[in-house]
């Protein structure tokens, strides 16, 4: 399952080039507050297990494939442990691929190894960000 998810990882960051520039530097900031609520919602609902609010900030796609938000919150516990418990979290940079966001993080997960996650938002028509997917790179560099 961690092989899919990074294909899809990638091919959303390297099929589509990067954009260094999308809108006015305040639109770039309001849009990041956005996407960086989601993901602490999310991040938030996982540590208080309100199992319903962190299945909502999931994009479209992903409830459609996980169908209910017991088998999503069964998946996280699983596979995404790190973003499920993590002991902290850092917000880093944000890159673009069009139409998609990705916002990078530096966590801490409960076992204190560290971790690369890269969000990938999706925006919905109504214009609200939804997390699409993780892909997780265990970081060498923050020893247990």
């Amino acid at each position: 399952m961690k092989l899919y998810h990074y294909c899809i990882w990638l091919s959303l960051t390297l099929a589509v080039p990067a954009v260094s520039a999308w809108g006015s530097e305040e639109e770039q900031i309001v849009e990041r507050e956005l996407i960086i609520d989601v993901i602490k919602t999310q991040i938030e609902a996982f540590r208080t297990d309100d199992v319903l609010t962190a299945f909502m900030q999931a994009s479209p796609g992903v409830k459609r494939n996980l169908i209910t938000a017991e088998n999503f919150i069964n998946m996280v516990r699983y596979h995404y442990t790190a973003v499920y418990r993590p002991q902290s979290v850092t917000y880093l940079e944000m890159e673009v691929a069009e139409p998609y966001r990705v916002q990078h993080l530096m966590i801490i997960g409960p076992e204190g190894y560290g971790w690369d996650a890269y969000f990938v938002m999706e925006q919905q028509s109504d214009g609200r960000w939804t997390i699409g997917g993780v892909h997780l790179v265990k970081r060498d560099d923050i020893p247990v």
